[in-house]
């Protein structure tokens, strides 16, 4: 509706990303994927639309989410045809296995602060401009940017939850309790990379009634060389505008010595490229969720992407020989090709025009 300077809505193609939304959703539910109903206006349904359906579905599907059909609220409509939604249904039901039993593969853990909400709140809404346009941002810029990311909930910033991601994000966390202040110091001491943003620490969690801190706890961690503190928002402009000053800023701030990411790719900014692994105690795999964002919402068409390649740091525990094959839309399963290098698993990826659902087995010797 109406949208002030300081908001703006998720948007169509080629630009919206959903990421900010649904991996929050499936980190607060207790399963793994969340269920979204996107709306379009009245316009941009039915027949003469039916793929807009297939770009958001795919782009939230790599985010761990399913996209709804229809629903109307007040003026807006779900997108797509029944055809287009059963096409991904289809997929879905499939490869339902597959795409269920894993988790993300992260280089970062982008904090969401639970109460945040509640301590911006005004007399008439919730001040976005105190906290969530800096989540928002640094959502948006890791998907953007292909980094490999995940969403830490306030309430499961302790140690053990935390310990083995490379780097942690606090983008504008007002209310962080003691406890978590507490886990960000053992976390830092363990060789941990923080980067807190905007108002983070102004306010105490929960059990100190999000009241204004005397002190910012913050001051305490700037003795460790693996903290950093940005005190502007950095990420809210370019959430609201894509600025390319700020996603300079933003770039050096979370480009650390000797920081190798897990994923590198040469794929377009409007391919998504998500890195998966089988939860603990399911057979050895990993999987990559690649969709196209190159979407006209005004001809129901998408561009092909370029071809890329995709290289991935193996886990210390995952052994050769291996396995690639994809699964893409209206198309057989197939092997796919792949290389070898030191640690590394580099895949070519050929040009595709709406999804490739990518799985690396780890193969036992003998094989019956």
């Amino acid at each position: 509706y109406d949208y002030e300077g300081p908001r703006r809505k998720m948007g169509l193609p080629p630009t919206a990303r959903s990421g900010y939304i649904t991996r929050l959703a499936s980190a607060i539910g207790n399963e793994k994927y969340s269920i979204i109903s996107p709306y379009v206006s009245h316009d941009q349904r039915g027949e003469k639309f039916k793929n807009l359906y297939l770009a958001q579905g795919f782009e939230a599907l790599g985010n761990r989410a399913v996209i709804d059909y229809g629903h109307q609220y007040l003026h807006m409509f779900s997108p797509g045809t029944p055809e287009t939604a059963g096409i991904f249904n289809r997929f879905l039901d499939e490869h339902r296995e597959a795409l269920s039993r894993r988790e993300f593969v992260a280089d970062i853990g982008i904090v969401y602060d639970q109460w945040a909400d509640v301590a911006s709140q005004t007399a008439c809404q919730v001040d976005v401009k105190d906290f969530f346009n800096e989540y928002a941002g640094w959502c948006d810029y890791a998907a953007d940017t292909h980094r490999q990311w995940k969403v830490v909930l306030s309430g499961d910033l302790e140690f053990e939850k935390i310990k083995d991601l490379p780097m942690l994000i606090l983008p504008s966390a007002l209310s962080l309790t003691d406890a978590n202040f507490q886990a960000l110091e053992k976390y830092l001491k363990s060789g941990g990379r923080v980067l807190a943003t905007g108002n983070t620490g102004l306010r105490f969690g929960p059990d100190g009634h999000l009241m204004k801190r005397p002190a910012n706890p913050l001051e305490k961690l700037k003795k460790h060389k693996g903290f950093r503190w940005e005190k502007q928002h950095p990420a809210a402009k370019y959430w609201l505008s894509k600025d390319e000053a700020s996603a300079k800023r933003m770039n050096s701030l979370i480009t650390w010595p000797k920081l190798k990411p897990v994923l590198e790719t040469d794929a377009e900014i409007h391919v998504g490229v998500n890195l998966s692994r089988s939860l603990p105690g399911e057979p050895k795999s990993l999987s990559l969720d690649l969709n196209n964002n190159n979407f006209d919402p005004e001809t129901d068409t998408f561009t092909a992407t370029k071809p890329f390649s995709v290289s991935i740091r193996l886990p210390a525990d995952f052994k050769p020989p291996f396995e690639v094959s994809v699964s893409e839309l209206g198309k057989e399963t197939r092997p796919m090709a792949f290389t070898r290098k030191g640690d590394r698993l580099v895949i070519p990826v050929d040009s595709f025009e709406i999804y490739q659902f990518v799985q690396i087995f780890e193969l036992s010797l003998i094989h019956i």
